[in-house]
């Protein structure tokens, strides 16, 4: 089975609206879905109606705590969850923008 349909959530500036600020790019028989939200508590409930739509695949931004991460997996089944990590080469660049 080909992915159809995926998206991507990313931790915002905490002013997007609850269910998120979307973005969809369709091409060549694929769907992506940008969705950016206030929160990790936000990102629960998004991807959770995400796969109820159809997503087949999400991916969580470098933001999100492993905690955060496997709340988000607790809610998508048998969807995979995947997570940007960042290499130790990149974490004090990443932590002086939070």
């Amino acid at each position: 089975m080909a992915i159809v349909d995926w998206a991507f959530i990313a931790l915002g500036n905490g002013r997007e609206a609850a269910d998120g600020e979307r973005a969809v790019v369709e091409f060549d028989g694929l769907t992506s879905r940008f969705v950016v939200v206030p929160d990790a508590a936000a990102a629960v409930a998004v991807a959770a109606s995400l796969v109820a739509s159809g997503v087949q695949t999400v991916e969580l931004c470098g933001a999100f705590s492993p905690a955060e991460v496997a709340a988000v997996r607790g809610v998508t089944g048998s969807v995979p969850v995947g997570a940007v990590q960042y290499g130790v080469d990149s974490v004090q660049g990443f932590a002086a923008l939070l």
